[in-house]
């Protein structure tokens, strides 16, 4: 996986590309939680060919998080087969539950 970052005013923007696995879920995480801004993360998936159980997990322990911080955290441009594959594991009602309670 590559990321590369783009930053605005009131947004970091990170550009996924490859696979989000077990292998670099790390190196996501890291790059995420070093933002110290307080302002809006968006992660780019438009350029992700793959993603696994780790992958998915680390986008809801990472939309956790911010919430718990009172941050904003979305994902967008998510391939058509990756969504798929994490609606039917409940990925996006999970996502909905942490932003309406906040945990």
């Amino acid at each position: 996986m590559q990321i590369r970052k783009r930053k605005t005013l009131e947004n970091v923007i990170l550009d996924l590309s490859g696979e989000l696995d077990f292998s670099n879920v790390d190196e996501l995480k890291n790059q995420v939680l070093a933002e110290q801004d307080g302002g809006k993360i968006t992660i780019n998936m438009a350029a992700v060919d793959f993603i696994d159980s780790s992958g998915v997990g680390i986008l809801l322990h990472l939309a956790r998080e911010l919430s718990e911080q009172n941050r904003v955290f979305e994902v967008i441009n998510i391939p058509e087969s990756i969504r798929e594959s994490m609606a039917l594991i409940g990925f996006f009602q999970v996502i909905e539950a942490i932003q309406v309670n906040g945990s």
